[in-house]
């Protein structure tokens, strides 16, 4: 890490968790900086990533598609999720965190170098953070060796700014149409998940990602709201 007499912008690039075995900048303070992929090819990260993230039913697929279509200059990155049934089976661990790594591939090679993401790699994180105190297994040490690894490979990439969304449980279960159910084996009808993973972005995350700035917004107002607030930050 470099000393604080260090360009801010170099003190960013390596707080935002790159690797870059070059940097540069255009006479500002933007995030930019070489990497080198495995095909030899350097490619340059010059994107500011927002994340929209919250319990099912807040509106962040709905957000996004509201913010986007304001901003011209970003691109909306969209989930890559099973369905959503409430009876769903849960996919292995690999296929989210591959799905992580998807959207930071569409970042990387598309021309635009702003971008909203519905949801990203802190969901999946909170995920299995929730899912172990549920249900008492280990899970998440093995999502979290995955991030520091996937961080080091360029796989994902640190945001400028996550939104989290936040509503009640009963709320996004309303919103949803679903119902709870202390037994279920859907952690997404359970309240003892829904507080946690709840409690994750408004606890755990912070400590994870210090340098990360989370802004907290509520998401019982109507969208339109929530998305001139969301477009103030951008």
């Amino acid at each position: 890490m470099p000393n604080n007499n260090a360009p801010q912008w170099l003190r960013e690039v390596l707080r935002r968790g790159f690797r870059p075995r070059k940097i540069y900048h255009f006479l500002d303070n933007s995030l930019y900086g070489y990497v080198e992929t495995n095909s030899g090819k350097v490619v340059v990260f010059d994107n500011k990533i927002y994340v929209l993230e919250g319990l099912p039913g807040v509106g962040k697929t709905s957000l996004a598609r509201i913010v986007t279509r304001g901003n011209k200059k970003l691109c909306r990155v969209p989930q890559i999720l099973p369905a959503e049934s409430a009876y769903d089976q849960a996919m292995s661990q690999n296929y989210y965190f591959r799905s992580e790594e998807l959207k930071t591939k569409i970042v990387v090679q598309s021309a635009k170098n702003e971008f909203i993401l519905d949801r990203y790699y802190h969901s999946t994180l909170a995920f299995y953070w929730a899912y172990d105190r549920v249900n008492k297994t280990a899970a998440y040490q093995r999502a979290l060796r995955w991030y520091d690894r996937a961080l080091f490979e360029k796989k994902i990439i640190k945001p400028w700014l996550v939104f989290y969304i936040d509503i009640p449980i009963d709320v996004s279960c309303q919103r949803k149409g679903r119902m709870l159910s202390a037994q279920s084996p859907n952690m997404w009808l359970r309240t003892d998940f829904l507080q946690r993973f709840r409690g994750y972005y408004l606890a755990i995350l912070p400590k994870l990602e210090p340098q990360t700035k989370i802004v907290t917004l509520s998401g019982r107002q109507n969208l339109k709201s929530l998305a001139e607030k969301i477009s103030k930050f951008i």
